[in-house]
């Protein structure tokens, strides 16, 4: 266990961010680090006995500011299987992701660059022995909106290109990809409801023939209640109906076919800690118990 102690001390502090991974995972209060596992629950053959079989070990640690700063992949008897640190800069901005091995061997990097304005520019990721094997570039216009992204593996030529549009909200509405012909290859329009929320993701090729469109309802926090994808006729492929419990976790997803039968119900059920984060967390398929996660949550 000592290389994890690590996490503990060698980051840059963040400043303080509007969007922090703890936010981003629905978890609440000064969380140092968190210790999930995860089991599939398999009934016997009566239906009596319940066992599990651990299939996860998982440690990730978090920053004062609430960003995460560390993960770590165990094997089920305990040893470190592979772990990652991220990097922060004085601002907040991610600057490095390192990927190690047990043996403290670096597998890969990925290095985050930033303009004047904190929007970042440039990531590159690398191997263990410091090659490049991976670039993405973005631009921007006055208004900080990216506008255009580039990838690129052995040369300068791009091999894709990605394009973006936006709404007078800056809301990015449209997104076009081209291949390193510059070839179009598809295109993605996005529509939003009064509150900024993303109703519809609607794909096409390059030549505007529909791919399939998702469109989706919103419950009074903002949160997705229904999403149907529809298929290129315009007839539903599928049907999904979410429920939320009042700390805003997802309790039940229904899946309905074409025909409005249900294909798959899946349902959770919780334990909270005092500050309203999940310790326990259960996954029901038509209400049969197949999956269990736990967590052990450290705060500052």
């Amino acid at each position: 266990m000592k290389q994890i102690c690590l996490f503990i001390g060698c980051f840059i502090t963040a400043g303080i961010l509007a969007q922090t991974d703890l936010i981003k995972q629905n978890l609440n209060g000064p969380i140092q680090k968190i210790v999930e596992t995860e089991f599939d629950v398999m009934p016997s053959e009566d239906g009596s006995v319940i066992s599990t079989l651990q299939q996860k070990w998982n440690e990730f640690y978090y920053n004062e500011n609430g960003m995460l700063t560390g993960w770590v992949d165990f094997y089920y008897n305990g040893n470190i299987s592979s772990y990652y640190k991220k990097n922060y800069d004085s601002t907040g901005n991610l600057i490095s992701q390192i990927f190690y091995m047990p043996d403290n061997t670096i597998t890969g990097t990925i290095w985050y660059t930033y303009n004047t304005k904190n929007l970042e520019t440039e990531w590159i990721r690398k191997d263990g022995t410091d090659k490049i094997i991976y670039t993405w570039k973005n631009w921007y216009n006055k208004k900080g909106q990216r506008i255009k992204s580039c990838s690129y593996t052995k040369s300068e030529i791009p091999d894709f290109i990605y394009t973006y549009t936006y709404n007078k909200k800056n809301q990015r509405i449209s997104e076009a990809w081209y291949d390193s012909t510059l070839t179009k290859t598809k295109i993605i329009q996005y529509e939003f409801d009064a509150s900024g929320n993303q109703t519809v993701i609607a794909t096409y090729d390059g030549s505007m023939n529909p791919i399939n469109k998702w469109v989706k309802e919103y419950n009074q926090n903002n949160q997705t209640s229904k999403a149907v994808l529809y298929l290129p006729t315009e007839k539903i492929g599928s049907d999904y109906i979410y429920a939320y419990d009042s700390l805003k976790n997802v309790v039940s997803v229904m899946s309905y076919d074409v025909k409005g039968e249900i294909i798959k119900s899946t349902s959770y059920v919780y334990e909270y800690d005092d500050y309203g984060n999940w310790i326990k967390k259960t996954e029901m398929y038509f209400d049969v118990p197949v999956k269990t996660w736990g967590r052990q949550i450290i705060y500052y």
